[in-house]
């Protein structure tokens, strides 16, 4: 395969996944990860089969100094790439301002943003985040 081919090949790749991503639902059913206390949703198990292990270990390894900061319990974490360097940037808010962010290096994708949703130890996509029913 030519070096265009690969990127073609990663794009049509990348261009499913966020399609994926937002098609799922907010589904109770949870498995228990291996750092941080957290719990993943299928739509962020979805991430990790697809080569986001490092984008959750990263957030999981964030949590005992979020919790120390009594930040845990609801975050929510952005990942924007800019796709001309392959630099990117991790950032966590918790709805109003920011409590963590790491700059990310040398990642080769053509998503230009990841979102995930930290609520009460459960890690969601926004589109399960939605689904959610709050008292």
């Amino acid at each position: 395969m030519t070096e265009d081919e690969i990127y073609q090949s990663h794009q049509k790749r990348d261009l499913q996944i966020q399609t994926q991503l937002q098609q799922f639902q907010h589904n109770p059913q949870r498995v228990k990860y291996w750092a941080g206390g957290l719990s993943l949703t299928e739509g962020t198990q979805f991430l990790i089969q697809h080569g986001y292990h490092w984008l959750i270990d990263i957030i999981a390894s964030w949590q005992p100094i979020l919790k120390l900061k009594n930040k845990d319990e609801f975050q929510v974490w952005t990942l924007e790439i800019n796709l001309d360097t392959k630099a990117g940037k991790l950032m966590a808010t918790d709805g109003e301002s920011t409590i963590a962010q790491q700059d990310i290096q040398h990642w080769n994708t053509s998503i230009k943003s990841i979102t995930v949703i930290i609520n009460n130890k459960d890690v969601l996509l926004p589109s399960e985040y939605e689904g959610l029913d709050f008292p």
